[in-house]
């Protein structure tokens, strides 16, 4: 993904990702400043942070996405660190069960 990458407008479905033995099962935005908005991000797999979406560094604007049933150990939907995200007017839900 380049430095201001865009996933947006286009209402895409990001489903059933596996990082196994990574994060970020369905995003993983490292360094960089995406654009990531009007998206569904469902259902993804990671085995550490950000099952749904994982940032760190850089400053990505992530708004208007439905960010749901992501799984793993701990922070199932969205995971921020050392980043100066924007993250605004998204739904997050765990999985069920959680």
């Amino acid at each position: 993904m380049s430095p201001h990458s865009t996933i947006d407008g286009g209402g895409f479905t990001i489903r059933n990702g596996n990082a196994f033995f990574s994060e970020g099962g369905g995003v993983l935005i490292r360094g960089r400043s995406p654009i990531i908005q009007d998206n569904v991000i469902t259902r993804n797999v990671a085995a550490f942070g950000g099952r749904g979406v994982e940032a760190t560094g850089g400053a990505p604007l992530i708004e208007r996405n439905t960010i749901t049933q992501n799984q793993a150990s701990n922070w199932n939907g969205l995971e921020l660190a050392f980043t100066d995200a924007i993250v605004r007017n998204n739904t997050i839900t765990p999985p069920a069960g959680s």
